[in-house]
Order: C-alpha cells, then sequence, then structure tokens
C-alpha cells in the first residue's frame, strides 16, 4: 500500500555531516563565505540599478517627462507580478510628482502584451511616455507603432527574450538582455519594475520609500515562482517584513479581509502564495484586473476596504467555481482514465479559471491536462504537465490541427477549430508520451532524518533558511519507519488524514492532505517524505509532520 506518486531521492547521505550542513550542502552552500552570505543576505544591501542596461536612459526620460509634466501610462500585465509591480512604480513616480495614471489589459478581452488599441487611447489623450511592467518584450510591432505617434516606450519586462527585439523603445530594462551587465539575473516583472523605482528615487529626498516598496515587489517575486535566492531573496525578506506593518492602507485591509494578523500568522511566502496572491489573482481571473490594483494604490481607508471586501467575493467565487468545475472535469476523466493525457471541455468553464483546473487535474492524476472552454466554432484550452511531459513537444505533433498555441514545458495554451476537436483529443489522449529522464518525476528528500533530530529546535534552526521557495524550498526529509499509532480521516470533504506517528520513542502529529482515501492501517510501519513544523494550540506548541508522500515498509525491504 502506498500514497506515492513519485520516485524518492535522498540527496545528502553523507554520516559525516549534521542535518543542517547537509541541507546547506545540498543549497550548494559549503563555504563559510557562501554560508555567511546566505543567512546575512537582508543586511546586505541592493544592487546598484544603474548595473542594468538602459537604466540611466530610462531615468533621464522619466525625470525629463516630470519636468515637463507630460502625461505618463504605466501598462501592467493582469497577473500579480503585473499588478504589484505596478503599484511600486505608481507609488514612486507619484510622490516623485509625476503626472501619472496606469493600463492593465483584461485577461479575456484583450490577453497579454501590449495592444495597438491602447496605443491609440494613448494618442488621443496626449500620453508620451509608456512604462511597461512584465511585459512588452515580445510587442516589437505595437512598439514601433507607438513610436510613429510620437509615443515613447520603456519596456520592463523578464519574459523570455524574442528573436525580434522592441529596438523602436526609448529603453529595454530585461536582466537576461544581451550585454547586459546587472549580476542578479532571476528578477520577475515586479522585481524589475522595483529597480526602476530603485533607480529613480535613490538620489532624492524620497530615497526613505524604497524599503516601503518592498512588500508590493516581493508580492509578484513569489506568484511568480522567482528563485529565492541572491537578490530575490532580499527583496522578500524585506518585504514580508515590510508587510507586518506595510505603509498601504490596502494591503492592510487585504490582510484583515484574508484573516491574516501578523502576530497570530508567520508572515511567510505561504501565506503570499496561498492567501494573497489568489486574492490579488481572482479579478483579473473572472472580473478585472483594475479592482485589484486600485487596492493597491488606494490611499483612502474607506475605499480601500470596500475592494478589499470585493476582492474577498470574488475569491470565494473563483474558489467555488474552481470547485465545480474540477469535480465536473474528475467525472469525464472517469470516463477515460487509461488514457496518455487528461482532455475534458465545458461550455460554462470560465476561461479564467481553466489554468486553475488544470494544474489540479495534472497534479492529481499524474499526466498532462487539456482543459477547454467550449466556445462554439472553437475552443481555447489551458494545458499542465506534472513535471515529467514537456507539453509542448506535445502540442508541436499535433500542430496542424491547431489555430494557436504557445507556452513553456509544463504551461502552454491553445486555440482549435470544432471540426479538428475530436481528432485533436484522440491523438492526444492516445500520444505516447516520452517521460523527461529514464526515472521520471521525483520528489527531492534533503536528507534521512534521524528521529533524535525530531524536535522543535531542529525547526527553529530551519526556519533560519527562510523564505521558503523557487531555489531554496522548504525541507523535505525521510522519515523512516515510522509507526501509525492513531489515525482518523478529517475534514469536509473527508479527504485528509490525521495521524499519530511513533518515531523511534517519540510520539508525533502527523498531517497528511488529500489522503484520506488512505488504505493504511494502525500499526502499520511507513517511510513518510514530509516537511517537519510547529503547531501552536491553546497555547502550547508542539511539533507536527506534514505528509506529502507515505508508503509501507514492505515497498522498500
Amino acid at each position: 500500500m502506498s500514497h506515492v506518486t513519485r520516485q524518492w531521492s535522498v540527496l545528502n547521505t553523507d554520516p559525516t555531516k549534521s542535518l543542517l550542513e547537509k541541507v546547506l550542502e545540498n543549497r550548494g552552500l559549503t563555504t563559510p563565505e557562501e554560508i555567511e552570505y546566505f543567512f546575512n543576505h537582508a543586511t546586505h544591501d541592493f544592487h546598484d540599478p544603474f548595473l542594468m542596461k538602459d537604466m540611466t536612459k530610462a531615468v533621464t526620460r522619466i525625470q525629463k517627462a516630470i519636468t515637463g509634466q507630460e502625461r505618463i501610462v504605466i501598462y501592467g500585465d493582469y497577473d500579480v507580478d503585473g499588478m504589484s509591480g505596478t503599484a511600486v512604480l505608481f507609488h514612486a513616480l507619484k510622490k516623485l510628482g509625476a503626472l501619472i495614471s496606469y493600463r492593465v489589459p483584461h485577461r479575456l478581452d484583450d490577453g497579454y502584451g501590449i495592444h495597438k488599441k491602447f496605443i491609440d487611447e494613448f494618442e488621443k489623450i496626449n500620453v508620451s511616455l509608456v512604462i511597461t511592467v512584465d511585459c512588452g518584450i515580445s510587442c516589437a510591432t505595437e512598439i514601433a507603432y507607438a513610436a510613429e505617434k510620437k509615443i515613447d516606450i520603456i519596456v520592463s519586462d523578464h519574459h523570455s527574450i524574442p528573436e525580434k527585439m522592441p529596438i523602436a523603445a526609448v529603453a529595454i530594462l530585461h536582466p537576461l538582455q544581451k550585454n547586459c551587465p546587472y549580476p542578479f539575473k532571476g528578477l520577475t516583472g515586479s522585481g524589475v519594475a522595483f529597480k526602476l523605482a530603485h533607480a529613480l528615487l535613490r538620489d532624492t529626498p524620497h530615497a526613505d520609500m524604497i524599503e516601503s516598496l518592498c512588500d508590493l515587489a516581493s508580492f509578484g517575486t513569489i506568484a511568480d515562482l522567482g528563485p529565492l535566492l541572491g537578490e530575490n531573496r532580499t527583496i522578500v525578506t524585506r518585504g514580508l517584513h515590510a508587510f507586518r506593518k506595510t505603509k498601504w492602507i490596502g494591503l492592510e485591509h487585504l490582510k484583515k479581509t484574508a484573516q491574516i494578523s501578523s502576530d497570530l500568522h508567520p508572515l511567510d511566502t505561504t501565506v503570499v502564495g496561498f492567501k494573497i496572491g489568489p486574492r490579488i489573482n481572482a479579478a483579473g481571473r473572472i472580473a478585472h484586473p483594475y479592482i485589484a490594483l486600485q487596492l493597491m494604490i488606494q490611499e483612502d481607508p474607506e475605499k480601500s476596504y470596500k475592494i478589499a471586501l470585493e476582492l474577498e467575493t470574488l475569491n470565494n467565487r473563483r474558489r467555488e467555481m474552481t470547485e465545480k468545475a474540477c469535480q465536473e472535469a474528475e467525472y469525464q476523466v472517469g470516463k477515460a482514465r487509461d488514457t496518455s493525457a487528461i482532455v475534458a471541455k465545458n461550455t460554462d468553464w470560465h476561461t479564467g479559471i481553466l489554468g486553475l483546473i488544470a494544474a489540479r487535474l495534472s497534479e492529481r492524476h499524474q499526466k498532462p491536462a487539456f482543459i477547454f472552454h467550449d466556445r462554439g466554432a472553437f475552443l481555447t484550452a489551458s494545458v499542465r504537465s506534472p513535471g515529467a511531459h514537456n507539453v509542448m513537444d506535445m502540442l508541436k505533433k499535433v500542430a496542424p490541427l491547431m489555430t494557436t498555441f504557445g507556452g513553456h514545458p509544463q504551461a502552454a495554451g491553445l486555440t482549435v477549430s470544432r471540426e479538428n476537436f475530436g481528432k485533436f483529443k484522440e491523438t492526444i489522449e492516445n500520444m505516447l508520451i516520452p517521460i523527461e529522464g529514464a526515472e521520471g518525476k521525483k520528489i527531492e528528500l534533503e536528507a534521512e532524518i534521524d528521529p533524535r533530530d525530531l524536535t522543535i529546535k531542529t525547526v527553529e534552526m530551519l526556519e533560519k533558511l527562510h523564505p521558503f521557495g523557487i531555489g531554496n524550498e522548504k525541507p523535505v526529509f525521510m522519515i523512516r519507519a515510522a509507526k501509525i499509532t492513531e489515525m482518523k480521516v478529517i475534514g469536509k470533504g473527508r479527504d485528509h488524514l490525521k495521524m499519530t506517528l511513533e518515531c523511534g520513542e517519540k510520539r508525533i502529529d502527523a498531517v497528511a492532505f488529500g489522503m484520506g482515501d488512505t488504505k493504511m492501517r494502525r500499526g502499520e510501519h511507513v517511510d513518510i517524505a514530509g516537511s517537519i513544523e510547529k503547531n501552536t494550540f491553546n497555547g502550547k506548541t508542539k511539533l507536527q509532520i506534514m505528509v506529502q508522500e507515505m508508503k509501507t515498509r514492505e515497498m522498500i525491504d
């Protein structure tokens, strides 16, 4: 019996090293200098923003616009990264006295990137400077169109560098562009926007504002899965600190409506990723992103609280829509469980939640999921892969059947005509999908943890590694031969499992989300892949194991 879907790989088995040494070594940190920098990153200053290629050009042009009171528009993307970066620049430019406004495209009506209709609007209202956030690097045609209309565009972006660069832009801020000497290449869209704000504010009487923008910049860095190394780690650490007593009234109200207390909750990447990010994204998914952006820049307490309540309502609606759609999709999946991939469609599924449905089913069934919104003459889909399959390789094999497609190895989108859908579905469901890597998807375990190290002291030691995220994941360990002494199913849908485990001479509580259907029984010995944390209840703090996967001893012995 098991609740395991991946190969287990123990990264460090060196018996001469302590648990912390093993975890640090797994992150490539072996010298005293590397370890010192990692633990004391927040005390290090940010990189000089003017090291970024074209930063001087961008700042000079913006300063000219501020002095001449030219109309400036910030054009941001509709996700958390784009909106939080837009808010960062809006606050900075407003403080500097700029004549500033903003635009954000609608996810469904406009789609990603800069659009000519907005450029035409900017011309009519005498906008002379546009600053993009989290978009623009792939919009060479639109930026050239703006240049013809005497509208200057500064691009700030972090997405893949295209073959055709937007050479008509007056400045391009992108750490990955050719000949850019900026030392940290992993900034997200909000991170690049933050560096522009940093450059604009640094040598002014408002330089102290830079620190207060970190919470907004950290939201996009976390939500867009930026690697939490180097400068991203500094942005997020300082951002989470700033978020505790945020300067922005809208964020304070967002904490209140999301029931986040700085005293009761550790304000970490999990809170931002699972409580803040979804609420900001909900507006862009099923309504309009302006709602979330206005919350982040609103200064009126009464108005900002109303917006926060509206976001809470939208997020609850988004959650209900997703749950209902996932149940409907699961019903369709139940009819074709032996297929190579999941393909499901419905006319009622909102386009804004297709990616959420696909991600949920892909993770649950460990196969690529193609989730379609049926729009009549054509169908649009979001595609997600659990990691072992490259969906772009799959789509290239059926390219003639699609109208459009694009994306990344684990996430993509496509459009297919109704007449081609049947053939597309049949081909995808029966496609022989090569697994990337001989062993498929793995779960990487830091080390095997000795029962003697299952202590609150160990948890507190590991907490020094915060913030956790891509590149610095929360440590997951192997706990060998734990005996299940108590267990019960919990949750409204009886989806989860609460256990007491006997580990050596210790009895420790454990929670296993999504394992309510386990066939394991009391008295069985299991190997656990899980993390350890503190659980405080009624003033008492105890150790708790968060189980990711588990399997019986017979599967190894």
